[in-house]
């Protein structure tokens, strides 16, 4: 899988994460900022530490903070505290603990609403789950991130990324020895200790594959052309000078605290203290481990209508101006009558028959055109327009990502989630399906190919209401026995290449696919 200018924007997010545990034990700090921190990635072998992570993505409104502790072993226990509305798999807030203790990752996660939906009869009195194991087996790190051990370990975004193999050490000792253009940007107080700032950059060579970075390359010259230009200029000077990163060194040569700054905004900021002190990190007792992650959790599940955990279903504060009133009518054209979540009936017909209707999908990642089919599904066309001209699909996600099938899928404003529930109707199937006497199921004529959009829906008849997909490549045509998703649109070529960088950021994680590896926000759908 080539990355696309979204995956590498991501990943690099996700590598940020990566910082853990740092120390040294040199007896005097040298002058040069080079030479300060090759001498605090020399001291990072074989020492133990605790610290605090937080994770900040401004322009998406997330925040999450994690406490950890490492021996000089490599084993690690870290606790994971997520704000309510912040994150897909704890919309209501949680505790998730991973502990890695002999090569064996573990996890389990406190919070009844969360911890219920996604483990069902395995949480207990208090509210946590029992532990589960990641076995190795069965999970794998994306292309871009193999041999990367430690990338995930601190801080796992979201939690689908745990990591079994996790050696912080070795990666943030490789991060600090491959350190560029240094310089010492003063003296700071931090922890009540005096320590010298230094600001740097890390090659990505450090952060990723030689492999991830050749293909990043090799896309920056063949797209060039279909980039915006601030996005290529962004990545081009990442390639070029690599990722910002500050660090706060003592007198003594540990590291106190370490920043980084990845070019889409998100911040990482990390706190070591508790050097070389005592630390057991040990397994949960075997009665206590429930078996593998879920799939829901652990990337298991990734083809279509694999059975599994369904996400929670919670209503998460979503970004924009507050819905108005039920509405059954008409909006304005232009889209001046504000936003409506939920609505009293079905629209009544608000297109003009014979026209042609054009949806532009403003993305977090780029923009998106569809071509609408007014002459073969109106009914389908007239329920879009309305809804995107009553705001509808402004500031929500593209929550759903399925290699498997080729889609990504949107239009969920309550909740970010296939959970939503919906405008409050349902639209008639165009055209009526029918039935296989064989399997009592649903038959429709549609067939799947690149670039359509699509209504998504339940197994029964009428059942489309909002959400949406949109397929990106040829194994979508694995829905044709169904073919009941009505195709109502067509991408252009520079829409239907913004798609494929959106799947590009996949990371399995749920009976329904997986999710991109950052959140990829759909600004507003303009006819």
């Amino acid at each position: 899988m080539r990355p696309s200018k979204a995956l590498v924007a991501a990943g690099l997010s996700l590598a940020l994460t990566a910082a853990a545990c740092s120390g040294g034990d040199s007896e005097t700090v040298a002058v040069d900022a080079g030479t300060l921190l090759s001498e605090a990635a020399a001291a990072l072998p074989d020492r133990s530490a605790r610290g605090r992570v937080i994770f900040e993505h401004p322009d998406i409104g997330y925040r999450a903070a994690a406490r950890f502790e490492s021996n000089a072993d490599s084993d690690l226990a870290v606790t994971i505290d997520y704000e309510p509305g912040v994150d897909l798999h704890f919309p209501d807030g949680g505790v998730a603990e991973l502990r890695y203790a002999g090569r064996e990752a573990y996890m389990r996660m406190q919070g009844a609403a969360s911890a219920r939906a996604t483990f069902g009869s395995s949480v207990g009195a208090d509210g946590y789950s029992a532990w589960f194991e990641a076995a190795s087996e069965s999970r794998g790190n994306p292309r871009f991130l193999e041999g990367m051990n430690g990338l995930m370990c601190v801080f796992p975004l979201a939690v689908v990324e745990v990591s079994w193999d996790c050696e912080p050490l070795s990666w943030v000792a490789a991060m600090l020895a491959t350190a560029s253009g240094a310089s010492i940007e003063g003296t700071e107080t931090v922890q009540a200790t005096p320590t010298t700032r230094v600001a740097f950059r890390v090659p990505l060579a450090t952060v990723f594959p030689a492999s991830a970075v050749d293909e990043l390359e090799e896309m920056l010259e063949s797209e060039a052309d279909s980039m915006s230009r601030g996005v290529y200029e962004l990545l081009s000077e990442t390639v070029e000078e690599g990722i910002a990163a500050e660090a706060w060194v003592d007198g003594s040569g540990l590291v106190r605290q370490l920043a980084l700054e990845d070019p889409p905004g998100a911040r990482v900021t990390v706190e070591f203290y508790d050097f070389d002190a005592e630390i057991a990190v040990d397994a949960p007792p075997p009665d206590q481990v429930a078996g593998e992650l879920p799939g829901f959790w652990g990337g298991g599940g990734a083809g279509a209508g694999v059975p599994g955990p369904e996400p929670p279903t919670t209503t998460t504060t979503y970004p924009g101006p507050p819905p108005g009133e039920p509405q059954s009518e008409c909006p304005d054209p232009d889209g001046s009558s504000g936003r409506v979540l939920d609505f009293a009936g079905r629209p009544p017909m608000c297109i003009t028959p014979g026209y042609q209707y054009t949806a532009v999908f403003d993305t977090s990642e780029g923009e998106m055109h569809f071509d609408l089919h007014t002459d073969r599904t109106p009914l389908t066309v007239n329920n879009f327009v309305v809804l995107a001209r009553w705001g509808y699909y402004d500031d929500t996600q593209l929550f759903r990502t399925d290699p498997s099938i080729d889609i990504i899928q949107g239009g969920s404003p309550h909740t970010n989630s296939a959970s939503d529930p919906g405008p409050g109707y349902r639209i008639p199937d165009e055209p009526a399906f029918d039935v296989d006497p064989a399997t009592g199921q649903l038959t429709g004529p549609y067939r799947y190919e690149a670039g359509q959009l699509a209504m998504a829906r339940s197994a029964g008849r009428d059942s489309a209401g909002a959400q949406f997909f949109i397929t990106t490549g040829s194994d979508a045509s694995r829905l044709d026995y169904q073919g009941t998703y009505v195709v109502f649109g067509d991408a252009d070529a520079a829409g239907l290449t913004v798609a494929q960088s959106i799947i590009g950021l996949h990371v399995a994680g749920s009976s329904l696919g997986g999710e991109p590896s950052r959140p990829v926000i759909v600004r507003s759908v303009t006819i």
